[in-house]
């Protein structure tokens, strides 16, 4: 009988648990918009974090309140620098944030949305108060990762005949990513100098890119991921 009475009480504390815990959207929504001092924000995030694969949806809901928006951006990027979330998943998440943000974000936030996505982007390489937070091989790959999922959001492209995009868009992409590569093979070979050089050569072509070939966010994500890396290079022996 005791037995049976202790069983009872642990599937009562367990289905209290799951009960404290299970939250709606848009509860997730409140709490993330109402985070406004250390406790709150703590609460929003652990509630966040139990629950990620809201967090997408979150940030496709036309008009949303902006603080959640906010929030849920940056609760995101720390479930990457967790290994929660995957970065070809984060960046997917991201990159069509900034390809469809005038379906979701109001006006007058669309700007610093941006500016934010673009920062919390850079964080995949380098963290102010940590400097670079991956080997050089990861960053070199993540380079061209953001390359690959901006092709796939339609940030990088090109404004020629519909017949002939899709080789000049092949044609932009290849010749970002050969510039990368080049460059690590330039390092690994113990060549620091034509390792940037190469990397500035990125750069110059995205410049020339902007707003062109590649969106302007884009282009700006870019250009400071690979000063992230010229940094990055400059700061090993």
């Amino acid at each position: 009988m005791k037995s049976f009475k202790l069983i009872t009480i642990i599937i009562l504390f367990c289905f209290v648990s799951c009960c404290t815990y299970a939250i709606t959207q848009e509860k997730l929504i409140d709490y993330l918009a109402g985070a406004h001092d250390i406790d709150t924000c703590n609460y929003a995030t652990q509630l966040a974090m139990e629950n990620l694969e809201m967090l997408p949806n979150i940030l496709i809901i036309p008009s949303g309140h902006p603080i959640a928006r906010h929030n849920a951006l940056a609760i995101l990027s720390e479930a990457r620098y967790a290994k929660m979330f995957s970065n070809d998943r984060f960046l997917s998440i991201m990159l069509n944030q900034i390809k469809n943000i005038r379906l979701y974000t109001s006006d007058d936030e669309v700007e610093f949305e941006l500016k934010y996505i673009d920062s919390l982007i850079s964080l995949m390489s380098y963290i102010p108060w940590q400097g670079s937070v991956c080997s050089l091989d990861e960053n070199y790959s993540n380079a061209n990762l953001i390359i690959t999922k901006m092709k796939e959001n339609d940030l990088i492209k090109n404004n020629g005949l519909k017949n002939s995009l899709a080789k000049k868009y092949e044609n932009l992409k290849n010749s970002l990513a050969k510039k990368y590569e080049n460059s690590l093979k330039s390092l690994k070979k113990g060549n620091k100098t034509p390792a940037i050089n190469q990397l500035e050569a990125a750069k110059n072509e995205i410049n020339a890119q902007s707003g062109k070939g590649i969106d302007t966010t884009a282009a700006n994500i870019l250009i400071r991921y690979t000063d992230n890396l010229i940094a990055h290079i400059n700061s090993t022996n």
